[in-house]
């Protein structure tokens, strides 16, 4: 392959990128994925943009539902726009007739639309990366920051407005990173030949994905010494399996797992897997479990993207976590039983919010399914209360410096819906923190910018010094029992406050939070009840201890996910 005019045209630019010591906003950088051309942040001028940075082969072909390969180049690239979005299972449709039974905000409803991934271009060639930093002054490296987006592992992008690193990057003066990782059957098949198609894929994909920023990220001016893997959700679950899996050589120098830890999602069994995947090879005609293995992986490869995803069952009602495609226990990424092993003893930030299922309450009323206030209670418990409390203990027993935050803080641009007061729902924190709110229409309070600056601060002191950054931000090491969970209200000018986290766990069996598998004190009338009365949330009467692994987690797999 020649030289392209693209290439003639910008290699004057490549020694200013090499030499770091004249940085322009947009300039040329090298990489491994090629020259790539930046160009200024629509939202931050002053900072530098790539977008769509191959970092993977295109998982196609052959290499569909098989590890990723890393991809190499040394041709230009016009990083200037997003690349393809991973096929994901749909979100929620709105219309005026769901939006007023939920009462959805206009808000609320320009939140979930744009988080839908609207004007997104769907593709299985979609492993890219983006970048945002600031143009270097002097020899001085930046911390970086990686950011894992949730949606259940079977939706969400890096495409998210609301999850741009844009203002991250222009505040901070951090380096900001966010990639694509393969979705539901893609990502997480259970094809029983794991030689050939290792469960966990899009673990894999991620993992590749962080070796790409270690090794290239010196090129935008970060630290490949001070690499911070942040996650929110599924993608907190992803840093945390990543911590656990990776602690001989974790890449990351800390982590930041935000409303999703390994306990909280419930990682299914690799029979369950192998059952989900041969229900679809069945369905797409290519033969069940008693086919040749290596005949169903060759006809399933040869049906398009849209035959595979028809044909993942439907989800309904709360056996999601029945048919979904999700992290799988592979004893290599993904273990069956945390409570024995020990994660990388780095620093850990760790914390949940406030009104987490109020996400899932309202995305419940759009598909016309309504519980009791009670029953989204104890689903902020057993999915994220108490395995934060769990996490967090058990980075406290592996010297760990650990801690842990508890997001209270609502504005008049992040509320869902107006059904009572809308609160910190799950993966509100987002949309304050990366400093996007304006886009759910309204704009943002002048309380409201002063607080998001404030947490953008925080991460960064995290990020800049996992070892006592966060001392000097005025943010005490957690200890149970003691005022040291940072509580995050953003309200009535105060940003943040020091209380005890057992406050919050009053509901967690103590003994478990200590040592075992979280899990919560529920009732059947707590727990089950409501309108879609086919099934309870436990799936049994006992009504003592719900852990979240049944029935309730299911309210958060895929069904009810938008992301």
């Amino acid at each position: 392959m020649g030289i392209s005019l693209f290439s003639l045209a910008h290699l004057a630019q490549l020694p200013l990128a090499l030499a770091a010591k004249t940085w322009t906003v947009g300039q040329t950088v090298n990489t491994t994925s090629g020259l790539l051309l930046g160009h200024p942040s629509e939202w931050a001028p002053d900072v530098s943009e790539y977008l769509g940075i191959p970092f993977a082969q295109a998982p196609v072909d052959s290499l569909r539902w098989a590890a990723p390969v890393r991809y190499s180049s040394t041709a230009s690239f016009n990083a200037s726009d997003f690349g393809n979005t991973c096929p994901r299972l749909g979100g929620n449709v709105l219309n005026a007739t769901n939006k007023a039974f939920a009462n959805v905000t206009n808000v609320g409803a320009a939140i979930l639309g744009l988080q839908g991934a609207p004007n997104d271009t769907f593709s299985e060639d979609c492993l890219t990366a983006n970048v945002w930093t600031k143009p270097q002054t002097g020899d001085a490296s930046k911390p970086v920051i990686v950011f894992i987006h949730g949606g259940g592992f079977s939706s969400g992008a890096c495409t998210n407005p609301f999850e741009s690193g844009a203002v991250f990057a222009d505040e901070q003066d951090v380096v900001f990173v966010t990639f694509n990782y393969r979705l539901s059957i893609f990502g997480f098949p259970g094809h029983t030949n794991t030689d050939k198609v290792p469960y966990n894929l899009g673990l894999l994909d991620q993992r590749l994905a962080v070796e790409w920023v270690r090794d290239n990220v010196k090129a935008f001016g970060g630290d490949p010494s001070r690499i911070t893997l942040f996650g929110s959700s599924a993608g907190a679950a992803s840093a945390d399996y990543h911590s656990y899996a990776h602690v001989d050589e974790p890449i990351a120098s800390s982590f930041i797992p935000a409303s999703g830890t390994v306990t909280a999602f419930g990682a299914i069994t690799s029979q369950a897997a192998a059952e989900k995947w041969f229900e679809v090879s069945k369905t797409l005609g290519c033969g069940g479990s008693s086919a040749g293995v290596d005949d169903v992986l060759a006809c399933m490869r040869g049906k398009s993207t849209g035959e595979v995803m028809a044909a993942i069952p439907p989800v309904t009602g709360f056996s999601a976590v029945q048919s979904s495609f999700t992290a799988t226990v592979d004893d290599t990424l993904v273990f069956a039983d945390y409570s024995d092993r020990t994660p990388a003893k780095l620093p850990l930030l760790i914390g949940s919010n406030d009104a987490e299922a109020e996400l899932f309450e309202v995305t419940s009323a759009l598909k016309g399914k309504t519980f009791g206030g009670s029953f989204w209670a104890g689903v902020t418990n057993a999915i994220f209360t108490c395995p934060v409390a769990l996490r967090a203990n058990w980075s406290l027993n592996a010297d760990q410096p650990t801690w842990r935050y508890r997001f209270s803080a609502a504005f008049p641009n992040t509320h869902l819906s107006t059904n009572g007061y809308s609160g910190a729902w799950h993966g509100s924190q987002n949309v304050i923190l990366f400093g996007n709110s304006r886009l759910s229409g309204d704009a943002d309070t002048t309380e409201e910018k002063d607080f998001a600056a404030y947490l953008r601060g925080a991460w960064a002191a995290f990020a800049r010094d996992p070892q006592s950054g966060l001392v000097d931000y005025g943010w005490p090491i957690y200890s149970p029992g003691k005022d040291t969970l940072v509580e995050l209200s953003g309200q009535d000018g105060r940003k943040a406050s020091f209380v005890n986290g057992d406050e919050y766990d009053l509901n967690c069996t103590p003994i478990a939070v200590v040592t075992g598998t979280p899990t919560v004190k529920a009732t059947p009338s707590a727990m089950g009840s409501g309108s879609d009365s086919s099934t309870s949330a436990s799936g049994n009467d006992s009504g003592n201890l719900l852990p979240p692994s049944l029935g309730v987690i299911s309210v958060l797999i895929t069904s009810l996910f938008i992301r």
